[in-house]
């Protein structure tokens, strides 16, 4: 049974993929574990693709924040180890409250 956090984290990263389809992106896989890392959503942005790390809360505050150096490496030997031409890594943030879903898409962070 997932845990609380695991569900939150699951909700997250549908809305985010729902977030990025309704601005013309293509999801081409979730959760994909390589290189000793996972990838939590591969869209293609146009020409692009990209990895997308979500980053779920209910507390309000800025979880982009929350993307340390070493899950940071994690995402890009993931992503350097993908069949994947990955073009560029994004972070989206979605702020989970009592109004719904406050969702930031930080497109190519480094």
């Amino acid at each position: 049974m997932a845990t609380r956090a695991q569900r939150i984290g699951q909700l997250g990263e549908r809305i985010a993929a729902t977030f990025l389809r309704a601005r013309g992106c293509d999801v081409i896989d979730r959760n994909v574990y390589a290189g000793g890392g996972e990838i939590d959503l591969i869209v293609r942005d146009g020409p692009t693709v990209a990895a997308a790390e979500v980053r779920t809360t209910t507390t309000g505050r800025n979880n982009v924040e929350s993307v340390d150096d070493a899950k940071w490496e994690a995402v890009q030997r993931a992503s350097a180890s993908l069949g994947y031409r990955i073009g560029r890594i994004d972070i989206i943030s979605v702020s989970l409250d009592t109004d719904g879903a406050q969702i930031r898409w930080l497109r190519g962070v480094e």
